[in-house]
């Protein structure tokens, strides 16, 4: 999960500090950009991303409200050889929760 347990980056103070006191008024939809920082931890994100979208429907109490995010930029150098890259599992991972039926709500650029 978290790299680290202290610090003001935890998953609880986040949360508590940012989302919690907003859960008392209505939503229409939400739009995220983030991802930089999970970029050496796509495959948690893969598992993660989803599991915030789902919280977050269900902490307002609309299981379907739109969830837009924002995909990385590829603006990593350019090889010209197949290489590992894990900006590219992130991209990929964003990719795969937006085509999972449950969250499509709309295009992909």
């Amino acid at each position: 999960m978290p790299v680290s347990n202290d610090g003001p980056n935890r998953t609880t103070v986040l949360y508590n500090a940012m989302i919690n006191p907003y859960l008392q008024f209505p939503i229409k939809g939400a739009i995220w950009y983030q991802g930089e920082s999970n970029a050496g931890r796509a495959h948690q994100y893969r598992k993660l991303f989803p599991a915030m979208i789902n919280d977050w429907r269900k902490s307002w109490k609309q299981p379907d409200f739109p969830f837009y995010f924002v995909q990385l930029a590829n603006f990593m150098k350019v090889d010209n050889d197949p290489v590992s890259s894990e900006w590219a599992e992130l991209r990929d991972a964003q990719r795969e929760t937006l085509f999972t039926s449950k969250y499509w709500h709309g295009g992909f650029n």
